[in-house]
């Protein structure tokens, strides 16, 4: 099950490699529309990748994700964030639980295409 989440960073897709240190993740879950239900889901992680489809089909577009990979104990984490500018549609954004790089792969194929390898999914399935 995923919940919902807020992501306040540039977009784009980023790539990190060092040996970074876990740090204190705090990720607003819930829908931004009219009112703010946001809630505070905190868990240790490293952010590994930034990937958007803000401009998958062209400029301009109204809706749009934008996702970014953390590592963490166990796994990964991906904070799913779908925005909309359309109205009537709320920002809302998913923190999806602790994944395999395949079931990153299956779930979110475009942020794992952008940081795992073909040898890294395939590690997986052993």
């Amino acid at each position: 099950m995923s919940e919902t989440s807020e992501m306040n960073e540039s977009t784009g897709s980023t790539k990190n490699t060092g040996d970074a240190e876990m740090k204190k993740i705090i990720a607003y879950v819930g829908y931004c529309g009219e009112t703010d239900e946001r809630r505070p889901k905190r868990f240790s992680g490293i952010k590994v990748a930034i990937e958007s489809n803000e401009s998958h089909q062209g400029e301009n577009q109204t809706r749009y994700h934008d996702w970014i990979l953390y590592q963490v104990k166990g796994g990964y984490r991906v904070l799913d964030c779908y925005k909309t500018q359309w109205q009537g549609e709320s920002n809302h954004n998913t923190l999806s639980d602790v994944l395999t790089p395949q079931e990153v792969a299956e779930e979110y194929p475009a942020i794992a295409n952008e940081y795992f390898s073909a040898e890294d999914i395939a590690e997986d399935l052993d």
